[in-house]
C-alpha cells in the first residue's frame, strides 16, 4: 500500500509539474518536495523526459506498483486476457455469466443472468488495488448506495454490491447498446487525438445526447454525488439511442466530510477539468467542463485539448484554448458555439455554475424551447414554433383528468341535426408570407369565441374542425362527421397594410350557398372584422340577438392593437391541438408581452389564468402554480368583474383549490349565462358535479361538452370514467369501444382491460393488451404491471416496472408514485426483503420531504403511509393515511374523497387493522368508487382480509 502511495504522490506531483509553463516547473517541486531528495530527483528524470513521460511511467511502474497499474491509467489489457477472471459460463452466486462485456481502470465488466428475478444483468468485478482493505471495502459500499439512489432514466441503474471467492462485483442494469466512443470511433480506427477521424455526430444527435447525458448528472446533483470521469467510455447509448451514464461507482460525496476525500485519484486524463487536474478543489462544475469536453468531441470528431503525449494534453487543458466551435459550425448555431465555450472555461467561476441553465441553454439550442419574440412589426408578423415535445403526464392527464385533446376525424356524429349549428372551418391563408398563418387562426379563433356567446347557435370547438385542410374538404363528408348541416369557410389575405376576409355558408343538404361575404379594411383594425362576421352570420342564420349579446360582438377588448396582437397569438396556441407544454408556454409569454402594452387588459388575464391552469393540470401541481392561476384570475376580476373569461378564470381557480365544490360551480354558472355553448365550460361543470357527487348532472355537461366538441377525446373518456365510478360497465365499453378500432394508438386498450377485470374478473384484455407492448404509451406501461401484479405474476410485474423511464411514474391529483415503489413491492412478493427494504427507505426518505414541503396535500401522505406499513411502522403509516382523509373527507369531495379512502383501506390492510380495512371497503362498495366486487376477490392486496368472514360476506352478497 505505500509503494502505491507513493507512486499516486510521484504521478500527482508530475501532473502539477506538467500543468506549468516548464520554466517554473523546477522552483515548484523545490517547494513541494523540501528535503526528500530522492523524490525530487525521480520526478526531475521524468520531467526532463516529458515528451516521452508515459514510456518511463511504464518502465517503472513493476518497480514500485502492483501488476493492475495498467488498468489504473485507463490502459487496456491485452488481447490476450479476454477473461481474466476465468468465469465465462460458470455461476457466481445466483448470476450465470454469459459473456465479457468490457474492462477498464476499475475493473472488468461481464454480461450475466440473474436466475433469481429472470433478466439480464451486468457485473463488475472491482480491481484489486481499490479494494485493499476493510475501509476501502465499506467506502465503496457506502459509495455504491450512494449510486444506487440515483433513479433517472438516463443512468444505468445499480442494483446492489456482492462478493464472491473474495472479489467484490456490483450489480447492474445491463444495457443493450454500444459505448458513446465506439458511436465515435468507427470499426477498426482508434481514437484520435488531433486530426479527425470523420466520426463526429451530426449536430442534432450531438446536442440530444448532450442534453440526456446533462439531465443525468443533474439528477446526481441534486442529491450532493458528483461523477468525476464523464468521458465517452462511461457513457452508453442503447438500443433505442437513449443514453445512460455509467460508472457513477467513482462517485464523490459534495462537501466537507465526504467519504471519498483521501481515496485514489479518480478520472481520466483527457477528460479532466483544469481543477482536477492541479488537485484544486472538485465540485459539480468539474463534470460540467467533462461534458463540454465530449459534447466539442461529438461536434467535430477532434478532442479539443488533443495532443501527442500525456503531458502536452496537461499543459493544453490548463492553459490552452480549443478551436473554436463558430470556425467550424453552421451560422445557425453560433449560439451553441458560445455555449461550449462557456462549458470550457478554466475558470470554473465563469463555467455553468449549474445543469439547470446549461440543459435549459442546450434545449434551446435543439429548439425545443419556445422562444419569446420581439415587439410585433406592422410589416412582419411571424413567430418561432418549437419542437413539440409531448409530456409523458400529459398522456396521463390524457385518460383520468382528460384536457383539449384532438384527434382524427371518424367520431360518430355526437351533435345530431341541431336547428342553427354551425361549425367553422380553417380560414385559408391567401397571404403569399406563410407567417401570416397566424392571423387566418386568429381570426377562426375570435369567430368560433363570439358565436359560442350567442345562446341559440351551436357552433363546434375549434379542436373538433381542426384536421379538414382546405384542398382535401369534402364538405358532406364533414356534415356526416360531425352532425350539423351549416358549414362555414372563408380565405384571409393580406396585402400591404390591409386585409381581406372572404366568408361563405354553406347547406350541405341542399348543396347550396346560404350566404357569403368579402371584408376589407386596415391591418390595424381586422379584430373590428371578427365581431361583424358573428353577427352577420348570426343573421343569415336568422338568429335574432339579445342587447348583451349584440354588446359582446361589438365590444373592443383592447385599444392598443399590439396588445391585440400578442392576444391572439397566444389564443391560437393555446387552442393548438395538445395538450403540450411549449404550447402553454408560449402562450404564457405571449400574454405577458401584451400585458406589457395593456396592463388593463382583462381577457389576457383571464386567459393567462387559464393557461396556468393548464399548466398546472398537465405538468405538476404545485403551489407554485395554483398561486400564478389565483393572481391572473383575481387581476383579471379587478379589471372586468362581469367578465365571463374572468369567471371562467376564478372558476378554475376555485376548482383546483377549494375542497367546496359550490364556489367553482358558482362561477361556471355564471360564465355559462353569456357563454352557453363553451364546450370547456361544460367539461369542468361536468367535472365539478362529479366531485359533489351529483352523477345525473355530471353525466349531463359531459354529454353537453360532447356534443359541443365531438372529435376531441376528453369527453369521452371523461364519461368513459364516470360510467366505470358508477359500475355501468357495459356503457363504459360501449363508449371506449366506438373509438378503440378508429384510433389503435390511443391508451384505449387499457380501458378496456379495466372494465373486463372489475365487470367480468377476466385478464383475457390484458393478454391482448400485452401484445401491443412495443406500442404502450408511458402511462399504460405501468398500469400494465399492476395488472401483472393482479394476476400474481411477480417477474413479470417487475420486468415492467423496471422498464418505466421516468422517476415518477404516476402523478395527478389523486394519485403520486415513485418509479422505485412498485418495484420495491414486486420484490418483496419475490422474497428479495433486504433488496425491496433499500428501495423503500429511499423512497420514505423522499415522500417525507415532500410532505414536509406541501403538508396539505393528501396524495404525499397515502403513498407515505403504503412505505411506512410495508416496513413495519404501522402506527406511522395510520397517522398519514387518516390525515389524508380528513385532508379530503369523502363528503366533500365524492371522486377524489374515495381515492384517498381506498388508499387508507389498503393502509389499515398491512397495518393489521383488518377490521377498519373490512368497514372501509364496505363504506366504498356502497358508493360510486373504484372497488369492485371482482377487485376484492382477486386483486393481492386483500389477500390478509380473506380469512374473515366478514370480508367474504360483502364480496359475496355484492351485486353488480
Amino acid at each position: 500500500m505505500e509503494k502505491l502511495d507513493q507512486w499516486l504522490k510521484i504521478e500527482t506531483l508530475i501532473e502539477q509539474s506538467l500543468a506549468l509553463p516548464p520554466e517554473k516547473r523546477f522552483g515548484f517541486l523545490s517547494r513541494e518536495c523540501g528535503t526528500d531528495e530522492g523524490l525530487r530527483t525521480e520526478i526531475e528524470s521524468l520531467l526532463l523526459h516529458s515528451d516521452t513521460a508515459d514510456q518511463f511511467i511504464r518502465d517503472i511502474s513493476e518497480k514500485v506498483v502492483s501488476p493492475s497499474f495498467e488498468e489504473l491509467l485507463e490502459i487496456q489489457p491485452a488481447a490476450n486476457k479476454d477473461d481474466e477472471l476465468q468465469i465465462i459460463g460458470q455461476k457466481v452466486a445466483h448470476y450465470n455469466i454469459i459473456e465479457k462485456l468490457g474492462s477498464g481502470g476499475m475493473g472488468v465488466v461481464y454480461k450475466a443472468y440473474d436466475t433469481k428475478l429472470n433478466r439480464t444483468v451486468s457485473l463488475k468485478f472491482l480491481n484489486p488495488p481499490f479494494l485493499q482493505s476493510e475501509d476501502d471495502k465499506q467506502h465503496l459500499l457506502l459509495e455504491a448506495q450512494a449510486a444506487a439512489a440515483l433513479s433517472h432514466p438516463n443512468i444505468c441503474t445499480i442494483y446492489q454490491i456482492n462478493e464472491y471467492d473474495g472479489q467484490q462485483f456490483i450489480v447492474m442494469e445491463f444495457i443493450d447498446g454500444v459505448t458513446l466512443r465506439e458511436k465515435l470511433t468507427p470499426d477498426d480506427c482508434t481514437p484520435k487525438m488531433q486530426e479527425s477521424n470523420a466520426s463526429e455526430l451530426n449536430i442534432e444527435t450531438a446536442i440530444d445526447y448532450s442534453i440526456q447525458i446533462a439531465e443525468a448528472l443533474q439528477k446526481a446533483h441534486e442529491k450532493e454525488i458528483i461523477h468525476r470521469d464523464i468521458k465517452p467510455e462511461n457513457i452508453m447509448v442503447d438500443s433505442k439511442n437513449r443514453i445512460k451514464v455509467t460508472d457513477f461507482g467513482l462517485a464523490k460525496f459534495i462537501g466537507p466530510g465526504n467519504l471519498t476525500k483521501d481515496r485514489h485519484e479518480l478520472g481520466t486524463l483527457a477528460y479532466m477539468s483544469p481543477e482536477q487536474i492541479q488537485k484544486g478543489s472538485v465540485d459539480q462544475r468539474s463534470d460540467i467542463f467533462s461534458l463540454g469536453v465530449v459534447l466539442y468531441e461529438m461536434l467535430t470528431g477532434l478532442h479539443p485539448f488533443g495532443c501527442e503525449n500525456k503531458s502536452d494534453t496537461i499543459y493544453s487543458i490548463v492553459n490552452k484554448d480549443p478551436a473554436a466551435l463558430s470556425e467550424i459550425l453552421p451560422q445557425k448555431f453560433a449560439g451553441l458555439s458560445t455555449l461550449v465555450n462557456r462549458v470550457l472555461e478554466k475558470d470554473p467561476d465563469n463555467r455553468y455554475q449549474s445543469l439547470h441553465h446549461l440543459v435549459k441553454d442546450l434545449k434551446c439550442c435543439a429548439g425545443t424551447l419556445p422562444m419569446l419574440v420581439e415587439a410585433p412589426d406592422t410589416s412582419q408578423y411571424s413567430i418561432l414554433l418549437r419542437t413539440k415535445v409531448v409530456s409523458r403526464t400529459v398522456i396521463l392527464a390524457l385518460v383520468f383528468f382528460s384536457g383539449s385533446w384532438f384527434l382524427s376525424p371518424g367520431y360518430e356524429s355526437a351533435a345530431g341535426n341541431l336547428h342553427n349549428s354551425i361549425v367553422v372551418l380553417e380560414l385559408e391563408n391567401l397571404s403569399p408570407d406563410p407567417a401570416h398563418t397566424y392571423i387566418s387562426d386568429s381570426i377562426h379563433e375570435e369567430i368560433i369565441n363570439r358565436l359560442a356567446g350567442i345562446s341559440s347557435i351551436t357552433v363546434f370547438a375549434h379542436s373538433s374542425v381542426t384536421g379538414y385542410p382546405p384542398e382535401e374538404r369534402d364538405l358532406q363528408q364533414i356534415s356526416e362527421d360531425l352532425g350539423v348541416t351549416t358549414v362555414m369557410e372563408g380565405a384571409v389575405q393580406r396585402f400591404g397594410e390591409k386585409l381581406r376576409v372572404s366568408i361563405t355558408l354553406t347547406d350541405t343538404e341542399s348543396k347550396t350557398t346560404v350566404w357569403s361575404a368579402t371584408y376589407e379594411d386596415d391591418i390595424d383594425s381586422f379584430y373590428d372584422i371578427q365581431g361583424r362576421i358573428a353577427r352577420e352570420v348570426a343573421e343569415a342564420l336568422e338568429v335574432k340577438l339579445s342587447s348583451d349579446e349584440q354588446n359582446r360582438l361589438d365590444e373592443q377588448l383592447t385599444e392598443s392593437s399590439v396588445a391585440y396582437d400578442f392576444y391572439i397569438r397566444a389564443l391560437e396556441y393555446n387552442s393548438r391541438p395538445g395538450p403540450l407544454r411549449d404550447h402553454y408556454l408560449t402562450t404564457e409569454l405571449l400574454l405577458k408581452r401584451s400585458l406589457e402594452e395593456d396592463p388593463e387588459f382583462a381577457q389576457a388575464y383571464a386567459l393567462l389564468a387559464i393557461t396556468y391552469s393548464n399548466l398546472y393540470w398537465f405538468f405538476g401541481q404545485t403551489p407554485e402554480r395554483l398561486q400564478k392561476i389565483k393572481e391572473a384570475a383575481e387581476q383579471a376580476h379587478l379589471l372586468a368583474p362581469e367578465l365571463p373569461e374572468t369567471h371562467l378564470a376564478l372558476g378554475l381557480y376555485y376548482y383546483w383549490s377549494d375542497m367546496d365544490y359550490n364556489r367553482p360551480l358558482t362561477y361556471f354558472k355564471s360564465a355559462l349565462q353569456k357563454f352557453p355553448n363553451h364546450p370547456q365550460l361544460h367539461l369542468f361543470m361536468g367535472l365539478t358535479y362529479r366531485r359533489a357527487g351529483s352523477w345525473e348532472k355530471a353525466e349531463k355537461h359531459l354529454k353537453k361538452a360532447l356534443n359541443l366538441d365531438p372529435r376531441n377525446i376528453s369527453p369521452h373518456l371523461e364519461l368513459s370514467w364516470l360510467y366505470i365510478w358508477t359500475r355501468e360497465y357495459d356503457k363504459a365499453e360501449t363508449k371506449v369501444m366506438r373509438q378503440i378500432d378508429r384510433f389503435p394508438d390511443m391508451p384505449l386498450n387499457m380501458f378496456k382491460a379495466y372494465i373486463n377485470y372489475h365487470r367480468d374478473g377476466s385478464f383475457n384484455e390484458v393478454k391482448t393488451w400485452g401484445e401491443k407492448r412495443s406500442k404502450m404509451l408511458e402511462l399504460e406501461i405501468y398500469f400494465y404491471g399492476i395488472f401483472n401484479y393482479y394476476n400474481r405474476d411477480w417477474e413479470s410485474a417487475l420486468l415492467v416496472f423496471e422498464s418505466i423511464e421516468p422517476e415518477i411514474a404516476i402523478d395527478t391529483d389523486n394519485s403520486f408514485i415513485p418509479r422505485l415503489y412498485p418495484i420495491a413491492k414486486s420484490l418483496q412478493l419475490l422474497g428479495e426483503r433486504v433488496e425491496s427494504l433499500t428501495y423503500y427507505k429511499q423512497i420514505q426518505v423522499q415522500l417525507e420531504e415532500l410532505r414536509d414541503k406541501y403538508p396539505n396535500d393528501p396524495r404525499y401522505r397515502t403513498i407515505l403511509g403504503k412505505v411506512y406499513a410495508r416496513i413495519g411502522e404501522s402506527e406511522n403509516a395510520i397517522r398519514e393515511g387518516e390525515k389524508a382523509i380528513d385532508l379530503v373527507p369523502y363528503a366533500q369531495n365524492t371522486y377524489l374523497g374515495a381515492w384517498f379512502a381506498l388508499d387508507l383501506a389498503e393502509i389499515y390492510t398491512l397495518a393489521g387493522k383488518h377490521g377498519k380495512a373490512i368497514d372501509q371497503l364496505e363504506f366504498l362498495l356502497s358508493v360510486p368508487g373504484f372497488v369492485s366486487k371482482n377487485d376484492l376477490q382477486l386483486s393481492p392486496t386483500w389477500d390478509p382480509l380473506r380469512e374473515y368472514p366478514e370480508f367474504r360476506e360483502i364480496v359475496e352478497n355484492r351485486i353488480e
